[in-house]
C-alpha cells in the first residue's frame, strides 16, 4: 500500500523477495521505510506492507518579484511545492538588497561586508556527490525553479583568511525571523546546508590569539571533586573554542562516626578520633578525661584492716585502687561473736586450806588466754589434816628440846645468842 495506491506482486515461497520502488508524494514528504521488516525471501504464507512518509516539510524557492530601490521597497515571493506561498519586503535603505548576496560579518571587529561569490550545489550519494547546478551570487537567474532539498550543500569558496577561522554560524531570514543553518568550513569551501535561497548572514571566528583575551563559557565538569581528590573544569572559549582546565577545590569531609583509641582509666586520659564517612581519613581527634570509675587492671590492695578477737570486733579492711590510690570500696566489721576463745591451761583458783577440823577446797578453772573467760571449771576438795601432839612447855623455845641439867639455863642463853645473829631460828 502507497500514496498512489496499491500493488500486488506475485512470489512463490522461498523466492528473493524485491519490493517495489516507491516515489515521494506530490507534496514532497519523502518515502521512510515499510511498516514492517521485509523477509529475504517470500514465507508460505500472504505477507501484506504499507509505505510509511516523513511530514510535509516546506521546501521554498525566493524569487525577486519587485526590486528593491532607494525609493521604494522590493518584494520576494516564496514558493513551497505544496503551493504554499508567502512574501516579503525588501528594504529600501540596504539599497539592491539581492536575496543572492551573502553577508558576511566578523565576530571580532563586527566589520560587514558582502561577497560575490560563486555557489555550487552539490548532492550527496552513497557514492560521493555531483554538481546538480552552479551559479553566482550575483546572477539575477538565481531563483530559476532551482529546489534543493535537505541533501543538497551550498559550497561558498573561501579567500585565505576566512579559511583560517575556528568557527562558523549561519542564519538565514525566514518568516521575519533569522534561524541557524548547518554550515561547515571544509577543504577551503563554506558548506551549507540548504533547502531554499534566501538572504544568508555568515560569522566567521577566528583565533583569540589574533584578537586578545578569551571569553570563557560557564564550564563543564569532567572530574568531580571529592573529600580527597581535587577535581577538574574545562572552560571553553566563546570565541575561538580553546580550552582551559582548572582544578575544583576539595570538598569538605562529612563527619562520621567517633572511634576509641586509648579507654580513659582513673589513673589515664583516653583519646579519640572522628572519620570522614567518604574517604574514612582521620578528621578530628579529642582526649578523652580520666574516668574515676574505671579502675582498669592496675590491682588493687587492703589497708585499715584489723582481726578479730573473742574480745574485740575485727575489720575486713578498705580497698584502695593500685593506679589512683582511691578507695573504691570499704570494709565490714567482723564480729567478736564468730572467733572461738582460747584455752589456757587449768590453773587453781578459790583454793581453802585443810586444817585438823575441816576439810580444804578449790577450783580447777580453765580460762581464755585473750579475753579471760572461764571456759570450765572443776570444784575439788581434800581432806583434814591429822591432829597434832602439844608441844612441850619445857622445851627450848628455839631448837625444841628440853634442856636440863644444871647447866641447862646456858644451853638456852647460847641458843638465843645464834638466834640473835639469825644463825638460829
Amino acid at each position: 500500500h502507497t500514496a498512489d495506491g496499491d500493488v500486488q506482486q506475485i512470489y512463490t515461497p522461498g523466492q528473493l523477495l524485491t519490493p517495489p520502488e516507491v516515489p515521494d508524494r506530490a507534496d514532497g514528504s519523502k518515502f521512510l521505510s515499510w511498516d514492517k521488516s521485509l523477509p529475504t525471501v517470500m514465507l508460505d504464507q500472504d505477507l501484506e506492507f504499507t509505505a510509511v512518509y516523513g511530514p510535509h516539510i516546506h521546501r521554498y524557492v525566493s524569487e525577486l518579484t519587485k526590486k528593491a530601490t532607494c525609493t521604494e521597497d522590493g518584494t520576494l515571493t516564496y514558493t513551497c511545492i505544496c503551493g504554499d506561498t508567502y512574501t516579503e519586503t525588501v528594504d529600501t535603505a540596504t539599497g539592491d538588497s539581492d536575496p543572492s548576496r551573502c553577508t558576511f560579518v566578523c565576530t571580532n571587529c563586527g566589520d560587514r561586508y558582502d561577497y560575490a561569490l560563486n555557489y555550487k550545489v552539490e548532492e550527496r550519494t552513497g557514492w560521493g556527490s555531483r554538481t546538480v547546478y552552479e551559479f553566482a551570487l550575483t546572477d539575477d537567474d538565481l531563483n530559476t525553479g532551482m529546489q534543493p532539498d535537505g541533501s543538497i550543500d551550498v559550497r561558498i569558496p573561501l579567500n585565505e583568511f576566512q579559511g583560517t577561522a575556528t568557527r562558523v554560524k549561519v542564519q538565514r531570514y525566514v518568516n521575519g525571523r533569522w534561524e541557524a543553518v548547518p554550515a561547515v568550513i571544509e577543504d577551503g569551501f563554506l558548506v551549507i546546508t540548504a533547502d531554499h535561497f534566501t538572504p544568508y548572514e555568515v560569522q566567521f571566528t577566528f583565533s583569540c590569539n589574533e584578537t586578545g583575551a578569551h571569553t570563557w563559557d560557564q564550564g563543564r565538569e569532567t572530574k568531580a571533586a571529592t573529600c580527597t581528590e581535587e577535581g577538574e573544569m574545562i572552560y571553553t572559549c566563546e570565541t575561538c573554542e580553546g580550552t582551559k582546565t582548572e582544578p575544583i577545590s576539595k570538598k569538605d569531609h562529612t563527619p562520621g562516626e567517633w572511634f576509641i583509641d586509648q579507654t580513659s582509666t582513673c589513673k589515664q586520659t583516653g583519646s579519640k578520633h572522628q572519620e570522614c564517612s567518604v574517604c574514612h581519613n582521620t578528621i578530628a581527634t579529642e582526649t578523652i578525661e580520666k574516668n574515676a570509675g574505671n579502675h582498669a587492671d592496675y590491682g588493687t590492695r587492703i589497708e585499715n584492716s584489723k582481726a578479730a578477737t573473742c574480745k574485740e570486733d575485727g575489720y575486713t579492711g578498705d580497698t584502695y585502687c593500685n593506679g589512683c590510690n582511691n578507695k573504691i570500696a570499704s570494709g565490714s566489721t567482723i564480729s567478736k561473736d564468730t572467733i572461738a576463745h582460747t584455752r589456757g591451761s587449768v590453773v587453781r583458783e578459790n583454793e581453802q586450806a585443810a586444817t585438823t577440823d575441816h576439810g580444804g577446797s578449790y577450783d580447777e578453772v580453765v580460762r581464755c588466754t585473750v579475753c579471760g573467760k572461764v571456759l570450765s571449771s572443776t570444784h575439788k576438795t581434800t581432806d583434814k589434816l591429822p591432829s597434832q601432839p602439844q608441844p612441850n612447855p619445857n622445851a627450848c623455845k628455839y631448837c625444841g628440846e628440853v634442856h636440863g641439867g644444871a647447866f641447862g639455863w646456858l644451853i638456852k642463853f647460847f641458843h638465843s645468842i645464834l638466834a640473835l645473829f639469825g644463825l638460829r631460828k
